[in-house]
């Protein structure tokens, strides 16, 4: 029974993360002028997770295509 309950927390775990990278690809955006356009969502759990910018960043990049990763790169 335990093995079956850590297996189950850990498939509950791993559609987390996959709804949480369906999630940032579909809101993130780079608007023209070199701003990034994220939910207000998002930043409320910057505020509450007390991660700066940057991790934030770094934790959107994992999720997002080369090319949103490219346009991130050339607003920095």
């Amino acid at each position: 029974m335990l093995m079956f309950g850590f297996l189950r927390q850990k498939w509950y775990f791993q559609e987390l993360e996959a709804v949480k990278e369906d999630y940032i690809r579909a809101t993130f955006g780079v608007h023209k002028d070199h701003k990034f356009l994220l939910p207000k969502i998002v930043e409320s759990f910057t505020k509450d997770s007390g991660l700066c910018q940057a991790g934030i960043l770094d934790m959107i990049q994992q999720s997002l295509s080369d090319s949103l990763r490219k346009s991130i790169k050339k607003c920095q």
